[in-house]
């Protein structure tokens, strides 16, 4: 009886990696006939040496979060420097900040943040492989999300 259970629970095993290796090679064919597809999977860039940005850009408040950041366009890529988030706080708390650039999520903190605004660099330093997007900024459990214009 116990080799008759342990048979059919390999066999289930069996069937369910079955369908774990169906469903990958099912992704390929569909990435492969569609290229499309393919353009979804993000890779977030590394820290770039040197990237630090040149050319001010300013992040429109959206209720309580508003900022600015350094961005420098090298044709192919473009290098994000330092963002400044500053954030409205009602009272002190302890909260991440996340920026979005582009399809990219980066998050830093937490910080202890004092009532009223208070401002923080986050170095991010990173070069991309696009352009017309936008650089995003958002506390936790604070009203707003802020964007740029579009980095050319």
């Amino acid at each position: 009886m116990t080799k008759a259970r342990y048979f059919a629970s390999a066999m289930g095993l069996a069937v369910a990696l079955s369908g774990l290796f169906m469903s990958t090679s099912a992704n390929a064919a569909t990435t492969a006939a569609h290229p499309a597809a393919a353009a979804q999977v993000v890779l977030a860039p590394a820290a770039s040496a040197g990237c630090g940005g040149s050319t001010p850009a300013t992040i429109k408040q959206n209720q309580d979060v508003k900022g600015n950041f350094w961005y420098t366009d090298n044709g192919a890529t473009t290098c994000i420097g330092t963002v400044v988030a500053d954030v409205f706080n009602s009272s002190p708390a302890l909260k991440k900040i996340t920026v979005h650039v582009g399809p990219y999520q980066y998050s830093f903190g937490p910080y202890a943040m004092s009532p009223g605004w208070t401002s923080h660099s986050l170095g991010l330093h990173k070069l991309f492989h696009r352009t017309g997007f936008l650089v995003c900024i958002g506390a936790q459990n604070t009203p707003g999300y802020a964007c740029s214009s579009p980095v050319p």
